[in-house]
């Protein structure tokens, strides 16, 4: 049988099945065969159902990552633009050039199972010294270090994933941290004013982001002894499962960490 009568031949048996779970009378009928060849039927019937199932994910997913790189080249054109011109501004006042990248990265396994917040790289031209941004549907998603020099993401709900942030249209700046299914915001200096429901976003200030990425919103501020802390909800969660992300490359070598 050639290639295109293989793929009737299970064609037709899929229309079969779905009849058949569709059908009063023919499950009727099909119970007077032998259990043998019964179960084999209902085995290929439930066979090429997943297979289909399966199929039509992987379409809906490839259609998502087709809009999601779409997104991404008219953000890279744009970023050339405007780094062409805030590098000649730079140039005229012989200060030095801007030069972010962003990187598009795959997730490739759980570093530990049971922690889905530190996930495993598959990241070309990583360098252990610095620390970069993570970046998932154009809002911040971690950050990524190395970990026996091998670039690791510490997603947002690590309490270890810290970054600098400004709030509000006062900007009032502040460090952001990983807590779970939300993020807190400490050092935030007492005197200056925020409110719940203020958007957060990086300040660009810690070589990790560059400026304006968004985060979230101020969901809960609370009064410590000398400083202010804001509780965040963050716009990507990290509990949502992983697949691929981009990177800020700030070319700025950062500490160790």
């Amino acid at each position: 049988m050639n290639k295109k009568g293989v793929i009737l031949f299970f064609i037709l048996l899929g229309v079969l099945f779905i009849t058949f779970n569709n059908n009063n009378y023919l499950k009727e009928k099909i119970f007077i065969l032998p259990d043998t060849i019964r179960t084999i039927l209902v085995n290929i019937g439930e066979t090429l159902l997943n297979s289909f199932n399966e199929h039509r994910n992987q379409e809906k997913e490839i259609k998502r990552l087709k809009e999601e790189l779409k997104v991404a080249k008219k953000l890279a054109l744009l970023s050339v633009a405007y780094k062409k011109r805030l590098n000649q501004i730079l140039e005229e006042n012989n200060l030095t050039k801007y030069q972010p990248s962003l990187k598009l990265v795959q997730a490739k396994a759980y570093v530990r199972l049971s922690d889905y917040n530190k996930i495993w790289l598959e990241f070309g031209d990583f360098d252990k010294n610095k620390i970069y941004g993570l970046i998932k549907n154009n809002y911040t998603a971690g950050i990524v270090v190395a970990k026996n020099a091998k670039p690791m993401a510490l997603l947002q709900g690590d309490s270890m994933c810290s970054f600098s942030v400004v709030i509000g249209k006062e900007q009032v700046p502040g460090i952001i941290f990983g807590n779970k299914k939300e993020m807190i915001i400490k050092f935030i200096p007492p005197w200056m004013s925020l409110k719940v429901g203020d958007e957060v976003s990086t300040s660009g200030l810690d070589n990790i982001f560059y400026e304006g990425v968004k985060v979230g919103k101020v969901i809960k501020i609370s009064d410590e002894e000398s400083y202010k802390t804001a509780i965040v909800q963050p716009y990507h969660l990290s509990n949502t499962i992983p697949s691929f992300y981009h990177i800020i490359d700030t070319d700025i070598a950062n500490a160790d960490f």
